[in-house]
């Protein structure tokens, strides 16, 4: 009876262990089949992710070295729609929804029905006035540069914009001097009787009345190429019909970014000398100037290089003494003539500003034919004379400064201190109208296109599991 007793114990006691253990076994393959589900899910999804940011612009990579999504994928129609549908495609290609052990348990382990997934946001290459557009410009810079060049640029920058150099101060106040001179002379007696008695300075304003671009460019040698504006993404934006991305952008730019910023458009971008192979030839010019034309670019570039070499050479001139004495001669002559001493400082400082406007078109001449003019003049270094200047010319020397900026140094200064918002915009609308020219990209949208898809996707299991993750992807 004993012995019956204790088989009877052992048999309870093993029953509840068996019990434990089963229910424990259950607890761990459902635990399992959980995990698993979800890792096959974020495999998946994450996949999907890579693929769909796979299929990057060939082109806009290719010649901008930049990665976006291009929502039409070559088509007319574009949207976050045609995106989705790529997504979800490749999830449920890539989402396995029968164990490949199947045959073994006789039963789908998980058990997965179709999933459905959505985006929730997209950024798009133009978001942010551009900003988003800049950050991907100084990433491609950020590999391809020299600091110390850089560093260059930035302090020569500070240097025109420090002494306001970029505001052609210089070329107003000798036009007004100019005139009020021309005025008086014209008043005087002595000048009526004796109409030989001539305007010191009335050969030099019949020179620059002839405009710069034609002192300085040889005739047939610029571009007639325009563009139509209304066409690309800067007017799309103004008039409310660009795609605007809505996810959060937490990274600011810094001090360094603007000087990558230009590396970049002086990288992938023509100009004057090294021209541009798009919709317009001079696009660093239309960067600084935003007109219509090729021609209009070069003319107000010029000008305003014309002006910082007017503002520097004017740095130099009023310094040197011999220079200054040599005006104060002429001008004192010239005013002992007619009788008028008083016009003496009147004529002096307009022969000043003429000689400081004379030498700036002598160096704007040789920056457009390829050679380099110092930053800062000497007397070693200036090139054209009072008395060739008073004739009307003002070609100096031929020889070429062996230290000195180049066109592209001054184009460089000039992208620097152009707004930044402004140069974005204009950039962008260059490489949306110059990759409409490759074949089949007429319709090409650069806001049509992606750097950054957030999206969620959610799958239910025949167990009633239903596993749900958001994933957000940037380039």
């Amino acid at each position: 009876m004993k012995k019956k007793g204790l088989d009877a114990y052992l048999t309870i006691f093993f029953t509840l262990l068996l019990m434990v253990f089963v229910a424990l076994s259950l607890m761990l393959i459902e635990g399992v089949r959980s995990n698993a589900m979800r890792l096959e899910l974020e495999i998946a999804f994450d996949t999907a992710l890579d693929s769909t940011l796979a299929q990057y612009h060939k082109a806009l990579f290719e010649r901008y070295d930049l990665l976006a999504v291009d929502s039409s994928y070559g088509g007319r129609e574009a949207g976050i729609y045609q995106t989705e549908k790529k997504l979800s495609d490749y999830f449920q290609a890539n989402l396995s929804y029968t164990n490949p052990q199947k045959q073994f348990w006789k039963k789908d382990f998980l058990a997965m029905k179709e999933g459905c997934l959505e985006i929730l946001g997209v950024t798009c290459l133009t978001d942010a006035e551009g900003r988003v557009y800049r950050k991907l410009c100084c990433e491609s810079a950020r590999n391809d540069f020299g600091l110390m060049e850089l560093e260059q640029l930035k302090n020569w920058s500070q240097v025109v914009t420090q002494n306001h150099l970029d505001q052609g101060t210089i070329s107003r106040d000798r036009e007004e001097l100019v005139t009020q001179l021309e005025e008086q002379w014209k008043q005087k007696e002595v000048v009526e009787k004796n109409p030989e008695l001539e305007n010191p300075v009335k050969e030099t304003k019949t020179m620059f009345t002839l405009g710069l671009s034609n002192l300085v460019l040889s005739e047939g040698t610029v571009s007639n190429k325009g563009v139509l504006k209304d066409t690309l993404y800067s007017y799309r934006y103004q008039r409310g019909e660009s795609s605007v991305g809505n996810l959060p952008l937490s990274e600011e730019e810094t001090a360094l970014d603007k000087l990558l910023f230009v590396h970049y458009m002086n990288s992938h971008f023509g100009s004057y000398g090294d021209i541009g192979t798009g919709i317009l030839e001079y696009e660093r010019e239309y960067l600084v100037c935003g007109k219509d034309t090729d021609r209009e670019n070069l003319d107000g570039v010029l000008l305003r290089i014309f002006g910082i070499r007017e503002g520097l050479n004017a740095m130099y001139l009023y310094t040197d003494k011999e220079k200054c004495a040599q005006a104060e001669a002429i001008a004192t002559a010239a005013a002992v003539l007619v009788l008028q001493p008083e016009l003496s400082q009147v004529i002096k400082q307009a022969l000043l500003l003429t000689w400081i406007s004379a030498e700036s078109a002598c160096d704007v001449k040789k920056l457009v034919d390829g050679k380099k003019v110092p930053f800062y003049k000497s007397a070693e270094t200036w090139n054209t004379g009072l008395t060739s200047v008073l004739k009307g010319l003002f070609q100096g020397s031929d020889e070429e400064e062996g230290n000195g900026l180049g066109y592209q140094d001054y184009v460089s200064i000039l992208l620097f201190l152009t707004d930044e918002t402004k140069l974005s915009y204009r950039a962008m609308d260059l490489t949306e109208g110059n990759l409409r020219l490759l074949p089949n990209q007429d319709s090409f949208r650069l806001d049509a296109c992606y750097v950054g898809i957030s999206a969620r996707s959610t799958v239910e299991s025949g167990f009633g599991y239903i596993n749900s993750i958001e994933r957000t992807y940037f380039y």
